[in-house]
């Protein structure tokens, strides 16, 4: 695992060149102008870098091969579920269609059944400023859906990954940085970022609230468990 103090943003080899039928990556800043797309006040961030594997990349095409709301750009499998076959939930950025094109960060769940079938099950909109969260991590009984660990950090400008570092310094606790969510403008600049949480050999999803003064300097707001079943269901676009 990648930790916030030796991060990588050097694709391993089973994880470059995996999406290819959806939008590409982008190098667009991590915090667009302020004609960017808002999600609960939060300028969405535009830097998507796929962290999935061949195998994961291809369930998810097969997956939303006849979905057409948004194009959708899979960033990282969190989280799946074993249950007569397997559900997976995927990190992915949307794009809505048409001339004015709105950004959103989206949980899309698809299932593989036994003979290796993919259908997809929802596609939920993450609101920033309405993270669901956990107070607690329930115990991970087969059957539940339980985080998936990323094998390294996602992208992210110099300037916001210097502030999160920044901000993690004192933390006892190690950190995959996945990607930055979003980002608002008031006083400080407030960050969301979504981090997994080293946690004894297997990782918590977490977001992370790291804030910046107007004189450079980070704090860690919050640390909060990510809620995956608040966002597994039925399909929020329909």
């Amino acid at each position: 695992m990648c930790t916030v103090s030796g991060c990588s943003s050097t694709p391993s080899p089973d994880t470059q060149n995996t999406v290819t039928s959806t939008e590409k990556p982008t190098d667009a800043p991590s915090v667009p102008d302020k004609n960017a797309t808002l999600s609960g006040g939060f300028i969405v961030s535009e830097r998507v870098k796929s962290q999935l594997t061949k195998s994961q990349f291809k369930t998810f095409e097969k997956g939303t091969k006849d979905y057409t709301d948004k194009i959708l750009s899979p960033l990282a499998v969190i989280s799946q579920q074993v249950v007569w076959g397997v559900n997976f939930a995927y990190l992915c950025q949307g794009t809505t269609k048409g001339d004015t094109p709105q950004k959103s960060w989206d949980i899309v769940t698809i299932y593989e059944d036994s003979h290796g079938d993919d259908s997809l099950l929802s596609v939920n909109s993450i609101v920033l400023d309405n993270i669901h969260i956990l107070d607690k991590k329930e115990d991970e009984n087969l059957g539940i859906f339980k985080d998936v660990t990323a094998e390294r950090d996602g992208s992210f400008d110099d300037d916001v990954k210097n502030a999160i570092k920044s901000a993690l310094k004192n933390s006892k606790k190690e950190y995959t940085l996945l990607t930055l969510l979003g980002s608002r403008q008031d006083d400080k600049t407030i960050y969301k970022v979504f981090a997994q949480q080293d946690n004894s050999g297997s990782v918590d999803n977490c977001i992370l609230t790291v804030s910046v003064d107007k004189d450079g300097n980070s704090t860690l707001d919050k640390t909060e468990l990510f809620d995956i079943n608040a966002y597994i269901g039925y399909d929020d676009e329909e």
